[in-house]
């Protein structure tokens, strides 16, 4: 998981070279940007995914 305070900006090499290694079975499985309204529901729900396993 890769937490951050700013995304790099749509069709950027930034956002391109995430693309390629964030997402389910690659080396980074969620970028979150901490500043987003969204950004505690996000943690929370991957934290309850990954304590039920």
């Amino acid at each position: 998981m890769l937490l951050t305070t700013a995304l790099p900006a749509k069709g950027t090499s930034g956002a391109e070279a995430l693309r390629h290694v964030s997402g389910p079975g690659r080396p980074v499985h969620a970028v979150v940007d901490i500043l987003a309204p969204d950004a505690a529901a996000r943690l929370a729900a991957m934290t309850a995914q990954a304590l039920a396993r």
